[in-house]
């Protein structure tokens, strides 16, 4: 009688045959997606496709106060805010956005300190705002906003804390800002303004506590400031600014308190940034907008 070859094969081997049919059946019925995606690393993006409009991405930089190239991050930590180039910090992990159909909106980043993407909001908190051609924070509640006749509107945003729409002002508190190519404010009341030659000039807004029309300045603390597309204060007189090519250049104005033209810097403190617009999120965290699949950021 003719045996089956099964029945010559050692038990051992069987089992072995068995198992693995088994192992393989099991796999046919898991899912076929895989595992999900790492998460995005702009270290290494030159190369792949567009990515979302208006992503928001996070840093710490460690060596803010030395000027040393050391970093936490990148994080995205928004990758799908409403195309929006209008985004800014109020201080205190607040951040507004000024959407197209002209509604400024509130979030609270409750995860600034380690670039978490945990949230509150959005609350709408003013509407109108595209009268404005641009609108920008000086911290302490105050918010700055240059019309299209180039008048400086100060405001108090009295509902900072908990995103509710109490507001003082607005106070025209300055002429003449319109036709600045940047502006950006430091701690205590301090204002730079690139000028369309490429000089930087300071200003003190000493009414900026109650929205009067006290200044000292303008004095020209600069020059050649027109070659950066993205400038911001670091705080503690740290000043940041984002070259064509993308490269991150470090300066501390050591005359931030009176106006003097007495820096330190420049120093190249990253790579890769080609951010449409940068801005201090406290203490030493930075935020990126991006859009139109810029290179990654490469801080290493």
């Amino acid at each position: 009688m003719r045996q089956s070859f099964i029945s010559f094969m050692p038990r051992t081997l069987i089992l072995v045959l068995a198992s693995i049919a088994a192992f393989l059946a099991i796999e046919a019925q898991q899912d076929p997606r895989g595992p999900p995606p790492p998460p995005p690393d702009y270290r290494h993006e030159q190369d792949r496709g567009p990515r979302r409009d208006r992503t928001l991405v996070w840093y710490r930089h460690v060596g803010q106060s030395d000027a040393s190239t050391r970093w936490v991050g990148p994080r995205t930590v928004a990758p799908n805010w409403e195309r929006s180039n209008t985004i800014f910090s109020g201080g205190g992990g607040t951040l507004y956005q000024l959407r197209r159909n002209g509604d400024l909106v509130w979030y609270r980043h409750v995860g600034q300190t380690d670039g978490t993407d945990a949230w509150d909001g959005p609350n709408v908190v003013g509407t109108g705002w595209r009268a404005y051609a641009d609108v920008f924070s000086a911290g302490d509640d105050v918010i700055y906003a240059i019309d299209k006749n180039g008048d400086l509107v100060w405001y108090r945003h009295v509902g900072q804390t908990d995103g509710s729409s109490r507001w003082e002002g607005p106070k025209v508190v300055g002429t003449g800002w319109g036709n600045f190519r940047a502006v950006f404010c430091a701690p205590g009341g301090i204002l730079y303004a690139v000028q369309a030659d490429g000089d930087l000039a300071w200003y003190r807004h000493v009414g900026q506590s109650d929205g009067t029309t006290r200044w000292n300045g303008p004095q020209i603390v600069g020059s050649g400031w027109d070659r950066f597309r993205a400038v911001c204060s670091g705080g503690g007189g740290t000043l940041y600014g984002v070259q064509e090519n993308g490269d991150l250049m470090w300066y501390r104005h050591l005359g931030q308190i009176d106006g003097s033209n007495r820096f330190e810097g420049p120093r190249r403190v990253g790579t890769g940034w080609d951010f449409d617009r940068i801005f201090l999120g406290g203490r030493d965290v930075l935020y990126g907008v991006v859009r139109d699949r810029p290179r990654g950021p490469d801080n290493r």
